[in-house]
């Protein structure tokens, strides 16, 4: 490599590569703006070597097509328009502003935007931008040998120096971002806030590595090959330790599509047909998810594939309404909660679907995402390789369709193309292969073995200065529909104007107008908040303010409505709780057993223990045959200390001979521990001694008899002993903690004394001892056994340890 190879347009590309994931892969938007101008810097300076030579006609990529008018309709969206003009392009977008207008009581304005979140739009449309640029620069770059070696070393250096920038955060305890970024993660393995990008840039590297590393080594260049492939190796692992099962997944199918292809070209004389299987692979791949989400009848196994499926299937609905003109890039997420199933998915936010492919279905439109999504498609088959191609040049024709089919796999998964510190590099990666595949002395644009490239003749400059016209209109547009309104009258309609799909914005109006007392308002305003996201939150909310209201049976039917959504069930019956009386209340959750007790304690914590009752007795009515209900009768009236109530249910518990689910029957059990808290304690060793007999496993009843025993072992009858053994194994399992471990460990030495092994006995208590920080009852066991030596013994021990006054006075008076 000469000085010669290294133009300034070539340097600036690569170290656009380079640098992107460094700065915290570039998610931002001024970086993105920065990254825009550094690039046009680049594709002028190439444009203006590229007239010095003699093959003077730019060129244009699928991709840089692709990108480029992606910006370009970005830019439009966010226009502002006419009103009239948006209700017929777009009706469903001027459906919702002037359904936020009228429950807000506000006056429409005369001009909107197609987009439904401008201020996004802008973002978005500056970062396809910057991609499109860096796909221009480096399609006209000048043909040198250095090319496609210094951008592709990029890419690797781009996964290095992020790999090690997160070892050294790692390593210094940092949890800021260079020691002075706080994001919304601590710095991981990378320099990248999300760990997804992170796996997905190390991946594509481990991709180019491992490919590299094999053809230098078929090339005798054994020492680049050992190389390559530890860096292969090394960025394999870091892809796995990020832990992104979607950049796994990726990297897989690829590395299986490059030794398909490459194989195929020693293997099959057809080779358009091993393009075309490979094709058909790429697309199932991207298909599966849906695939498998109709087979399994829109249930998954696994919640976030069922969740990256519902997303993206929500995506697709919605894209119906909004199919000429698009949503807006960026608004997915005021758009697609709206036609969100949310008795599949738990309330969150969905900020992306992170499937940026089928997310421009929706927000660029059908016609425009048509034709991007088509030029991304054809970068898989369009390469020609019919004909007599060598073997060096399928190669990069492999590893070229390899690495686009890995960068388009990733952009269904991980929204790359948000974070330009992933995104970059792999396109500049990408056509950097596909320069290497091109043929430039061919005059055929589809020669054996070239790559196809728009010829666009004195049109590039012109593409480059729409760019630049674009970049200022995006960050002009990023700042003014980020500002707030100047008026303060007109903030509330801005707001809704600017993005009338934000239920954020109606939520915040609404809790406004209930402070003001307009519960008229605020529940129109919570309608709108509940339509635009018809989450278990937000419906909640709207019963809520229903209730308020006094829509009483409209409360109450959005109430029964959530129940039946397993996600909002516990929500909805505590919120419930304070708005019914309770005969209503246990009418609605009777259905859910698993919501009772919760229900219960909602309503003895918002309305007292009285109706808690109230609401009890009204569950047991609606379900005789349920135990849960019985128990929380008891549990209410024990707790109102009517123990006469509370043991007739008990007594009615045993003679209807009830279940729980497990086919226990806690009876028995619950009797005894009324008895026992009512002060009954006689009654309740008799009731514990028969139910012993009935249901001998049942923890409760054992607890009993062992607190009840005899306190001298040596005086306790052979039948009680039995009785307590048999409670022991019963009651202390292993899993026993706390008291209930003191009392199986007490009840441990009384078996052994009433045995006459004091040695058992002491060693049990020993353990107590020294597990609970109670000497007491080892100094009375020794006491009663006139071991004096070992007691005045434990007493030396625990004197300065932990005092007892009762420690000393049974050390003294032992003889």
């Amino acid at each position: 490599m000469t000085r010669e190879d290294l133009s300034p347009g070539l340097l600036m590309v690569a170290m656009a590569a380079g640098i992107s994931p460094l700065l915290l892969g570039s998610v931002h938007f001024w970086v993105a703006a920065i990254w825009f101008v550094w690039l046009l810097v680049a594709c002028f300076l190439v444009l203006h070597e590229q007239k010095s030579s003699k093959y003077k006609v730019p060129r244009l990529s699928l991709f840089s097509i692709a990108f480029g008018l992606g910006a370009i309709w970005s830019f439009v969206q966010i226009i502002p328009l006419p009103i009239g003009l948006i209700s017929l392009f777009s009706p469903l977008s001027h459906e919702w502003y002037a359904a936020g207008v009228s429950a807000a009581g506000l006056e429409m304005s005369g001009f909107r935007t197609f987009s439904m979140a401008p201020a996004e739009s802008a973002d978005r449309g500056l970062r396809l931008g910057v991609l499109a640029l860096a796909s221009i620069a480096v399609v006209n770059l000048r043909d040198r040998s250095a090319l496609w070696r210094v951008l592709v070393g990029a890419l690797v250096f781009a996964a290095l120096g992020s790999l090690i920038t997160g070892y050294v955060h790692r390593a210094m305890g940092l949890q800021e971002f260079f020691g002075f970024y706080l994001a919304k993660r601590a710095p991981q393995m990378s320099s990248f806030v999300s760990s997804n990008h992170a796996s997905s840039l190390f991946g594509g590297a481990a991709l180019v590595c491992s490919a590299l590393s094999a053809r230098m080594a078929r090339t005798q260049n054994r020492g680049a090959a050992m190389a390559l492939g530890g860096a292969g190796i090394g960025m394999f692992i870091a892809m796995m330790e990020a832990e992104s099962a979607g950049a796994l997944l990726a990297f897989l199918v690829s590395a299986l599509l490059f030794m398909a292809l490459f194989l195929g070209h020693m293997l099959i004389k057809r080779r358009w047909l091993v393009f075309s299987v490979s094709g058909g692979v790429v697309g199932l791949g991207i298909a599966l998810p849906f695939l498998m989400n109709a087979i399994s009848g829109g249930r998954w196994i696994f919640d976030s594939l069922e969740t990256r499926v519902e997303l993206m299937s929500a995506a697709v609905r919605a894209s119906v309404d909004f199919w000429l003109v698009g949503s807006g890039s960026g608004s997915t997420q005021y758009v697609v909660p709206a036609y969100t199933d949310w008795t599949l998915l738990q309330d969150h936010s969905i900020p992306t679907i992170e499937n940026e492919l089928v997310e421009w279905v929706l927000t660029m439109g059908w016609p425009v995402a048509a034709i991007m999504l088509g030029l991304l498609a054809l970068t898989l088959l369009m390469p020609n390789i019919e004909g007599e191609v060598s073997e060096r040049r399928h190669f990069f024709i492999s590893l070229n369709v390899a690495l686009s089919a890995y960068f388009l796999a990733i952009g269904a998964m991980h929204f790359p193309f948000i974070a330009l510190g992933l995104s970059l590099p792999m396109l500049i990666a990408v056509e950097a292969m596909a320069r290497q595949v091109y043929q430039a002395h061919k005059e055929e644009a589809f020669a054996p073995g070239a790559y196809p490239y728009v010829k666009v003749e004195n049109f590039a400059p012109k593409i480059l200065i729409v760019l630049s016209v674009l970049a200022i209109g995006f960050v002009g547009g990023r700042v003014v529909y980020s500002l707030p309104e100047l008026n303060e009258n007109r903030q509330e309609e801005r707001r809704v104007r600017l993005t009338p799909g934000d239920s954020r914005l109606y939520f915040s109006l609404a809790q406004d107008a209930r402070k003001r007392g307009d519960s008229k308002a605020a529940l129109e305003l919570a309608k709108r908040a509940a339509h635009t996201e018809p989450t278990a939150r937000m419906r909640l909310y709207l019963a809520w303010v229903m209730a308020e209201a006094e829509e009483i049976e409209e409360s109450k039917k959005l109430y029964v409505e959530l129940l039946e959504n397993s996600w909002a069930r516990t929500r909805a019956a505590s919120a419930a709780s304070s708005l019914f009386g309770a005969a209503e209340l246990a009418q609605m959750v009777v259905k859910y057993p698993e919501i009772w007790r919760h229900t219960y304690l909602a309503v003895n914590k918002r309305k007292g223990k009285r109706f808690g009752a109230d609401f009890a007795l009204e569950l047991a009515t609606l379900a005789p045959k349920s135990a849960e209900a019985s128990v929380l009768v008891i549990q209410s009236y024990s707790e109102l200390k009517e123990w006469e109530v509370a043991e007739v249910w008990a007594r009615s518990m045993v003679a209807s001979r009830l279940r729980d689910e497990e086919g226990n029957a806690p009876g028995f059990g619950i009797w005894v521990d009324v008895l026992v808290k009512a002060g009954k304690r006689d009654e309740a060793l008799r009731v514990a001694r028969e139910a012993q007999k009935e249901v001998p496993g049942d923890p409760r009843i054992a607890q009993v008899l062992m607190q009840m025993r005899t306190p001298k072992a040596t005086e306790a009858p052979a039948n009680e002993v039995a009785r307590v053994r048999a409670a022991h194994q019963v009651y202390c399992t292993s899993d026993r903690a706390g008291q209930a471990r003191v009392l199986c460990l007490s009840v441990e030495a009384w078996l052994a004394e009433s045995e006459g092994s004091v040695d058992n006995a002491e060693k049990a208590l020993r353990d107590l001892a020294d597990r609970f920080n109670n000497p007491v009852p080892l100094a009375e066991l020794l006491h009663r056994h006139a071991r004096c030596v070992a007691l005045r013994s434990l007493h030396h021990q625990w004197k300065e340890r932990s005092p007892s006054p009762r420690l000393g006075q049974l050390a003294e008076s032992c003889r």
